[in-house]
């Protein structure tokens, strides 16, 4: 026998051994199998990463504020309050750490459990209403989609909304199904379904209601199921949704007025309609995303295009997966800022699509090819989530983690972090720092757009007194040490933010990150303080 020969004989062998499998997972009997190993797939590999900056330092960091100053029901920035998001997500990370003490995966762990509940109600909701082999093939194109997967490994809030507004439109799905065919308790899950939208909202904000609210109304509209209508909007509901919701809102008015109008005017419809913020991307946007990011699965959408006859939807069915998309891209393409978390929501619905071109295929003449190509599709999936997970983890290069490392033993909890025109929002989280940091900038001259500077003046607007001690300018900063000469100090800076601070002048940096972020350590002894801290320098840092 050639190697030729020995080489196809041995890659039929492998693709016999996955497709039978394959075939076990077909079955009824394979769905415990499929859903405990989702859950190992979805958390296995969320501890290697240091926390991403912006975005992960900046929720978890958030979290760790509310622990490290018993802030249970306020979320905080450097001890200051934070209003941009509500708090779901920052009180799961609590009880995370709490549980499993303070590190990355713990601090993962909400979006990895969101993630595998996500999954476990889509495959009960398809599996009753398209069968096994749809529902299985739902669940592994979505948990390998690259997109769907690193969502799951990434400790912000796209998961989480993404999974309580697709177990929302599973819920209220439901509810109007068994409604419409005269089934028992329709109401039950219709009341699941306002709760759920409820922590959508606490999630998220109003966009928890608004659109699996949207997503389901134009599928009643286009099914002519009115009954939903009735199931949906009944008191029952309306007292689900309303007691897990309002607390917190009145809670936070009571504490901080004006929080309303900050929280609702402000971050949701003047956001949402202004151009005037970050990421700015064309209406078109999330289309390619969508697609690029969905890849190598969406590749068979494109089968549906020339097996049409082979494939089958139920009419009602294609129009929920379809108004799932549709709805939830539409509404994100809207406003001229773009993230490309906002359009996790409809990975749900793409799958199931994708898994019925796929299983429509297997009935037809070409059924034990398309088999092989599906299993060869799933072997490529989850390579490239690995691949993905590989750059992800080398790319990650703004991490305050290899900082930390080296000089921790160093630190007490004595000392003050100042950060001179920059935040590094994952550092007090590995520092395990007890105390806020100084914050020191021109803080009246705040830039246009969305930064972490207008994040944390916002945040002050709220708490004037608590924002004079940590929110500092520079010609407050000398006075301040000089005040406390028996502390050490690091500072935190760019290069150049260091220049118009004399006093700094003579200290070398400790440590330079990759992306020019210096640090230096001051310790203020005898011969700084008779040099620095005389009534002539003091008068010269007011000038």
């Amino acid at each position: 026998m050639s190697s030729t020969d020995l080489n196809n004989s041995r890659f039929a062998e492998l693709m016999s051994w996955l497709c039978r499998g394959w075939a076990a997972l077909m079955r009824p009997s394979g769905a415990i199998w499929l859903l405990i190993g989702t859950l190992v797939w979805l958390g296995i590999f969320g501890w290697p990463r240091s926390l991403h900056i912006p975005d992960e330092g900046r929720y978890v960091g958030v979290a760790w504020d509310m622990v490290r100053f018993d802030s249970t029901w306020t979320p905080l920035l450097n001890g200051l309050p934070y209003f941009h998001k509500p708090p779901l997500f920052y009180w799961l990370n609590e009880a995370a750490f709490l549980l499993f003490g303070v590190h990355e995966w713990s601090a993962r762990l909400p979006s990895i459990l969101i993630s595998w509940l996500t999954v476990v109600a889509l495959y009960l909701f398809v599996r009753r209403h398209r069968g096994v082999e749809v529902a299985t093939v739902s669940v592994l194109a979505l948990i390998t989609m690259p997109y769907y997967y690193g969502a799951s490994q990434y400790a912000n809030l796209d998961m989480l909304v993404a999974g309580m507004i697709s177990l929302t439109i599973l819920a209220g799905a439901e509810a109007v199904s068994r409604a419409a065919a005269g089934e028992p308790r329709a109401s039950w899950f219709a009341i699941a379904a306002g709760f759920l939208a409820a922590f959508a909202v606490l999630s998220k904000g109003l966009i928890g209601v608004v659109l699996p609210g949207g997503v389901l109304f134009f599928w009643i509209l286009a099914t002519r199921r009115w009954v939903g209508l009735k199931v949906l909007l009944a008191p029952g509901v309306w007292l689900a949704f309303l007691s897990i919701m309002v607390p917190w809102f009145v809670l936070m008015e009571i504490y901080y007025p004006g929080f309303l109008h900050y929280f609702f005017v402000y971050q949701h419809f003047e956001r949402y309609l202004s151009d005037g913020f970050n990421q700015q991307q064309p209406f078109w946007f999330f289309i390619p995303v969508v697609f690029g990011m969905s890849l190598p699965w969406s590749i068979w959408l494109f089968r549906f295009g020339w097996q049409r006859g082979e494939i089958t939807f139920d009419r009602s069915w294609f129009w929920l997966m379809g108004l799932w998309i549709v709805v939830i891209v539409v509404f994100f393409s809207i406003p001229t800022s773009k993230l490309i978390g906002y359009t996790v929501p409809v990975l749900p619905a793409l799958a199931v699509l994708i898994a019925e071109v796929i299983v429509g295929t297997w009935n037809g003449l070409r059924a034990e090819r398309d088999i092989r190509w599906t299993v060869i599709t799933l072997i490529a999936a989850v390579t490239a989530c690995m691949i993905a997970l590989v750059v992800f983890l080398f790319a990650n290069d703004r991490s305050s983690k290899p900082f930390v490392q080296q000089f921790q033993s160093e630190m007490t909890v004595d000392d003050q972090f100042v950060f001179l025109d920059v935040y590094p929002f994952d550092m007090q989280f590995y520092t395990r720092d007890p105390k806020p940091a100084w914050v020191v900038f021109n803080w009246p001259a705040l830039p246009a757009g969305d930064t972490w500077r207008n994040e944390l003046a916002e945040a002050g607007e709220h708490v004037p007194d608590k924002a004079k001690e940590v929110l500092i300018t520079p010609e407050q900063l000398l006075p301040r040490i000089c005040q406390n000469p028996n502390r050490t100090y690091w500072f935190v800076a760019y290069p150049e933010a260091k220049e118009p601070v004399a006093f700094l002048a003579h200290l070398d940096p400790i440590f330079v990150t990759r992306y020019r972020v210096e640090m230096w350590k001051l310790v203020p002894d005898a011969t700084f303080t008779s040099k620095w801290c005389t009534g002539e320098q003091h008068e010269s840092t007011k000038q």
